[in-house]
């Protein structure tokens, strides 16, 4: 048994029993359920390091008996790719309020493994958009993210709002919170506020859209295409895509 334990909350309708165990000192960071938790956490930092380290150890696995199998086909290669490392890269990222520098980690990561599996070195000079394009289209990191980010967003808007995800999202500010020192500049909220932006649908529209949990699929499984996603929104039939 783990000598560390959590502290815990227990709620039972509106009568709230609640209920607390102990933890000890200094058990900080920690993982639990497969993600980080620090104690004064204002950026993912440190989860997306541990997220790119177990992806990495994934994919170094199979080096030699898939990625440089030249008896697999490229498509049955990607198959695995997106099966078997990127759910690892991306657990948890749905929650995630991301600094540049992390997302540039994440895309350099995805871009080395994508190289490897092509068998193209960083030398030849090929652009990561043709790679990407090579490797069945595959989409960067941010939008995948982004795809992750708006699911959950209608996931919460569709929950009771006594549950505790939902009471947290749209929770205001306090008046004296700041900024802390080397954290997003946005909050979670205000980045699907900005990923909504590009689709032109504010906050407010969207969480009357996710109520519709078939609808709001629609919209997510557009999303790579703003277009397509905003025809959707307006109830039209998206264009077809002649990229």
């Amino acid at each position: 048994m783990s000598k560390h334990y959590l502290q815990v909350g227990v709620g039972f309708g509106a009568s709230g029993l609640a209920g607390q165990l102990p933890i000890g000192q200094d058990i900080y960071p920690r993982q639990y359920l497969g993600s980080l938790l620090e104690e004064k956490k204002v950026a993912a930092t440190a989860e997306v390091n541990s997220r790119i380290g177990k992806a990495s150890a994934a994919f170094a696995s199979l080096k030699w008996c898939v990625w440089k199998e030249n008896g697999i086909s490229l498509t049955t290669k990607m198959r695995l790719f997106r099966t078997l490392v990127m759910p690892i890269l991306f657990y948890g990222s749905e929650t995630w309020t991301l600094l540049k520098l992390d997302l540039n980690k994440l895309e350099t990561f995805q871009m080395r493994c994508l190289r490897q599996i092509r068998g193209i070195s960083i030398l030849s000079r090929i652009r990561n958009e043709h790679i990407r394009d090579s490797c069945g289209h595959q989409p960067t990191v941010e939008e995948q993210i982004r795809i992750r980010r708006l699911r959950w967003f209608g996931h919460v808007c569709r929950m009771d709002t006594t549950r505790l995800p939902g009471s947290l999202l749209w929770r205001k500010r306090p008046t004296q919170w700041k900024v802390q020192r080397a954290a997003p500049k946005k909050t979670w909220i205000k980045q699907v506020e900005a990923d909504l932006k590009t689709l032109r649908c504010s906050i407010v529209e969207a969480k009357i859209i996710a109520a519709n949990r078939q609808e709001w699929k629609r919209v997510v499984q557009a999303i790579r295409t703003p277009v397509a996603a905003t025809a959707v929104l307006r109830g039209r039939t998206a264009p077809p895509d002649t990229s």
